[in-house]
């Protein structure tokens, strides 16, 4: 598959209307209007729609969306929604707190939220959950060796801490 051009919009119009919306966030009884349309395309064409709900309780610092492997992934909220590209089942992934960022591999896929990493492996399921690596930002900086290096925010802001966190395991490094 060619890669996917992501677009983030307020609104939208054809033909990006005749699609069926995949519809993710708190999506209110009767739909109603999104916060946010991503829409994915391939050559110009328009390959898949995705209606994103916003929950005011939640915090939404960041959002992202890829392409990677078999999934378009979506982070969004509290969230981070896996699509399976073939079947369209949908894995949604409750981060507990905002979501943070995405930082794709080949063989895995790593989504950090305010507090800590997830591993996702190439079939789309859950890895590891790591322990808590901060209460306000996560973020990677490298994985070298099975090693994750990153920093933890605790004690915002600017209060950031590293961290060396096994790939294969999500403990900490010794």
């Amino acid at each position: 598959m060619a890669p996917s051009v992501i677009r983030w919009h307020d609104t939208i119009d054809e033909p990006w209307l005749k699609l069926t919306p995949i519809r993710v966030g708190d999506v209110p009884s009767g739909c109603g209007i999104p916060e946010k349309y991503i829409l994915f395309s391939q050559h110009e064409q328009p390959i898949l729609r995705i209606d994103a709900y916003r929950s005011f309780e939640e915090s939404y610092p960041f959002n992202d969306a890829i392409h990677w492997n078999d999934f378009f992934v979506v982070g969004w909220g509290d969230c981070a929604y896996l699509i399976d590209i073939e079947s369209g089942a949908i894995v949604k992934l409750k981060l507990g707190i905002y979501f943070g960022h995405l930082y794709p591999h080949p063989e895995y896929l790593l989504i950090a939220s305010g507090e800590r990493l997830w591993c996702i492996n190439r079939s789309g399921s859950i890895e590891w959950t790591s322990d808590m690596l901060g209460i306000d930002g996560v973020v990677v900086h490298d994985v070298t060796h099975g090693i994750i290096s990153g920093e933890g925010e605790w004690d915002p802001p600017g209060g950031w801490q590293p961290f060396a966190i096994m790939l294969d395991s999500g403990h900490r490094a010794k």
